[in-house]
């Protein structure tokens, strides 16, 4: 049953208000009366009447103030305000205009004018109403099927979601059941008694199962007595099914009790949301099962990638170890030692570091280095273990190691050994291109191989051979000097001095046996 409208009447005359209190409250509408702008504003702040007739001309705050001060705040502003004049003054319609006034009634007012006129702006505000309460009720529940954070909970979202479709749907009673293997659940409710029980529990044909089974939305008034019966009602129902990706019913929301009056708008609404919560809950319980399914094809990648990490850490060391030992075997045919491997090849790497070359390089060569002499176990024992010093005939056949250590290492797919190719090959060319075997000059040696010359010649050096003693530190580096721009480059021979107390560490870090 609607409200009876209330009417506020403003004038500073008692007998004005007495009249059109008289003339209304006949018609059937409730008046309250303000007796000057401020009373007015009072009364329509605690308590918004459906219509103002408001005199013009008061004193303190006129009509127009007043008339200015309803519209422009956001909850008075639909209100509607009659603007009483009088009947010669057309410049207080024109302020009353221009301060938002909704109509106008001249002095002395017509009772069957006023009764009209007051009608048709009331029914008018109701209108206004009835779509700003549609409004609000759709934006909360669109804001609901958002899934923002106070509704992540799917209980909580249900619970309120059903609150929201009982007042747009004008509803005693909403539910919101799921179907799973033909065994109906409540998953919310707002007011709900025994209706679903009720209906569960039917033998016969009922409403929640029909919509359920038959994924059909199912609309009964209350006084369609035929279909009331049929489906176990007692009121008006609305029942709308939620319909996942697949085309499969999973739930429904259900309303009991329905309003008679209910418009299409709202109902059409509450369809369409109705529709979009179903389908916002297909896709978000797929984004759950696709996040959670990443989650786990993600720990089972980083696992592989762990393992395949270790395999290849593994495997490196392994690369590494059988590269030393074999570097190792053909230092046994010579007076070279296991410590002038590790020593050399590490003066390499902090050289290379000192050049600035990248981390991965310097690595390489660490490991490639010890490769240089690997071409000696082509050279015959009479050579390599001669005491004495080697003829012309013999020098050239021990600088062929050169060429067997090149031979041996290539055709390599693997970076460490094309490298060691290179350096074997390369590691006895000079700068000045009087080296060997190919009388590489300057820029045309690769730079593996003459950071590998200085660090060979510098350990050979201060290393005691059978036909030499060990020269002290301040000897080798007199000679290295010596030859930087002949033997050595110069841009390696000067990284080798700025890492050279580096290099000392180095050489204290492996001895020989016999220190």
């Amino acid at each position: 049953m609607e409200k009876t409208p209330t009417i506020l009447i403003v004038d500073d005359y008692p007998k004005n208000v007495k009249l059109l209190e008289a003339h209304l409250v006949k018609t059937g509408f409730n008046t309250v009366a303000a007796y000057d702008g401020d009373q007015a504003m009072q009364i329509i702040n605690e308590e918004p009447p459906d219509l103002v007739l408001l005199d013009a001309m008061m004193p303190v705050i006129d009509g127009f103030e007043v008339c200015r001060k309803i519209k422009e705040n956001d909850k008075t502003r639909l209100i509607p305000v009659v603007m009483v004049t009088a009947l010669d003054q057309i410049e207080d319609k024109v302020k009353g205009i221009e301060a938002g006034a909704d109509d106008f009634l001249t002095k002395p007012v017509n009772r069957h004018e006023l009764i009209a006129r007051s009608r048709a702006l009331i029914k008018t505000k109701r209108l206004n109403d009835q779509v700003l309460n549609l409004q609000s009720v759709v934006t909360s529940l669109f804001e609901i099927t958002t899934f923002e954070k106070q509704f992540s909970d799917r209980q909580v979202l249900f619970q309120e979601f059903s609150v929201r479709a009982a007042k747009l749907a004008q509803a005693k009673t909403v539910a919101i059941t799921t179907w799973n293997d033909k065994h109906i659940s409540v998953e919310a409710s707002y007011n709900l008694g025994d209706e679903i029980f009720q209906q569960t529990q039917n033998d016969g044909k009922s409403a929640v199962k029909h919509v359920m089974e038959s994924g059909q939305m199912l609309i009964v008034n209350s006084f369609d007595e035929e279909h009331l019966e049929e489906f176990g009602l007692y009121s008006g129902y609305i029942g709308i099914p939620l319909i996942s990706f697949g085309g499969k019913t999973f739930g429904a929301l259900h309303a009991f009790g329905v309003s008679d009056k209910l418009s299409q708008e709202p109902l059409r609404m509450l369809i369409l949301v109705a529709q979009r919560l179903g389908y916002e809950l297909q896709l978000k319980d797929y984004n759950t099962k696709l996040e959670d399914e990443v989650n786990k094809r993600t720990a089972e990648l980083r696992s592989v990638l762990v393992d395949l990490k270790t395999a290849n850490l593994d495997l490196s060391m392994a690369q590494a170890e059988t590269i030393f030992r074999l570097a190792k075997a053909a230092e046994y045919r010579d007076e070279d030692t296991a410590a002038h491997l590790h020593r050399m090849s590490n003066y390499a790497y902090v050289i290379a570091q000192q050049m600035g070359m990248d981390e991965d390089f310097c690595k390489e060569l660490r490991l490639a280095a010890t490769m240089h002499d690997v071409g000696k176990i082509g050279t015959p024992d009479a050579i390599l273990l001669k005491h004495g010093k080697l003829t012309s005939k013999e020098y050239e056949i021990m600088k062929e190691h050169t060429l067997i250590g090149a031979k041996i290492l290539g055709g390599s797919s693997s970076q460490v050994l094309r490298m060691s190719e290179v350096i074997a090959l390369c590691h006895h060319e000079k700068y000045n291109g009087e080296g060997y075997p190919r009388q590489l000059i300057e820029m045309n040696i690769p730079i593996e191989a003459r950071i590998v010359a200085i660090a060979d010649v510098f350990d050979a050096l201060i290393s005691k051979r059978v036909y030499k003693r060990a020269f002290t530190i301040e000897e080798s580096l007199t000679i290295l000097k010596r030859d930087s721009g002949s033997h050595f480059d110069p841009n390696v021979y000067n990284a080798f001095i700025a890492s050279f107390d580096e290099i000392l560490k180095i050489r204290n870090k492996y001895p020989e046996l016999d220190e």
